[in-house]
C-alpha cells in the first residue's frame, strides 16, 4: 500500500470534522508530499518531543490527545495546554523562525499522527497557500486561546482556577454532553498550577456543590454539572 493509500484509508477512520479538516489540508498537496510522510502511531504517555529539541520533523495529530509541558520557573513543570487534533506540532515554530520545539509534548493517551521532515513540510507549505492559510489560522487561534487563558489565571485561584480548567476540558473532550475526567491529581495539579492539597480541596468543594459527579475514583461533567461550572465562572467576572 502506498503512502498516499494509508493516509486516504486512515482518514476513513477519523470522526466527520477531522476528516473534514484534513481532507482540506491535503486538497492541494502534491504527490511527492505523500512520498515523505508517515503514518505513526504512540502509547500513551510517550514524550515524543522534548522541549528544545531541535526541529528535525513536523507531526499532526490526528487521533489521541497530548499534553504540552513547560518547566518556566526552577524546573516545575506545567502542562500549559492539552491539545486533540487536529495540531500540527512544529507549526508555530516555523512561523515564528524558530529552530527549536518550545515545550515537551507528551501523548495522554494512545495517539497517531502524520509526520513529515522539516524540509518536506517547509517545501510544501510554501508553495501551497491553501495549507498555510490553514496552518497559521489554526496556530494563531490557538495562540490566542492560551493568551486568554493565561491572563484569567492570573486573576483566578484556587477552586475558581481548578473551575475554569474543567470548563476548558469539558468544552474540548465532551462526547454527547459527558466528560471523563481522565486525569490523576498530579495531572491536574500539573495543568492548573495548583498544589494536589487544593486540587483535592476544590475537587471535594465542587463534588458538593453538584458541580462534578463522582462514581469510584472516577470523575464525570455532565451537561448539568458544565451549566453549574459555568455559572460559577460567570460568578466571577
Amino acid at each position: 500500500m502506498s503512502n498516499y493509500e494509508k493516509v486516504q484509508a486512515l482518514f476513513k477512520t477519523l470522526n466527520s470534522d477531522t476528516k473534514h479538516y484534513l481532507q482540506q489540508y491535503f486538497k492541494c498537496a502534491p504527490d511527492w508530499l505523500y512520498d515523505s510522510l508517515q503514518v505513526v502511531t504512540y502509547k500513551s504517555n510517550h514524550t515524543f518531543i522534548e522541549q528544545g529539541e531541535k526541529i528535525q520533523s513536523v507531526h499532526i495529530l490526528v487521533k489521541g490527545i497530548v499534553k504540552g509541558t513547560d518547566y518556566p520557573i526552577l524546573g516545575a513543570m506545567y502542562d500549559f495546554m492539552w491539545f486533540d487534533p487536529v495540531k500540527t506540532f512544529g507549526a508555530l515554530e516555523y512561523f515564528a523562525d524558530i529552530d527549536t520545539f518550545n515545550a515537551t509534548l507528551v501523548t495522554a493517551s494512545p495517539c497517531t499522527m502524520i509526520t513529515l521532515p522539516l524540509a518536506a513540510y517547509i517545501k510544501w507549505i510554501e508553495q501551497d497557500i491553501n495549507a498555510m492559510r490553514i496552518d497559521a489560522s489554526t496556530t494563531t487561534n490557538q495562540l490566542l486561546y492560551e493568551i486568554r487563558r493565561e491572563r484569567i489565571y492570573i486573576f483566578v485561584q484556587g477552586t475558581d482556577r481548578l473551575t475554569y480548567f474543567l470548563l476548558l476540558y469539558y468544552k474540548q473532550f465532551a462526547i454527547q454532553g459527558a466528560c471523563q475526567i481522565n486525569l490523576t491529581r498530579q495531572e491536574l495539579s500539573d495543568s492548573t498550577g495548583l498544589s494536589i492539597r487544593t486540587v483535592n480541596r476544590g475537587i471535594t468543594a465542587l463534588l458538593e456543590q453538584g458541580c462534578l459527579l463522582k462514581s469510584g475514583p472516577q470523575l464525570t461533567i455532565g451537561k448539568q454539572q458544565y451549566e453549574r461550572l459555568q455559572e460559577l465562572l460567570d460568578a466571577l467576572f
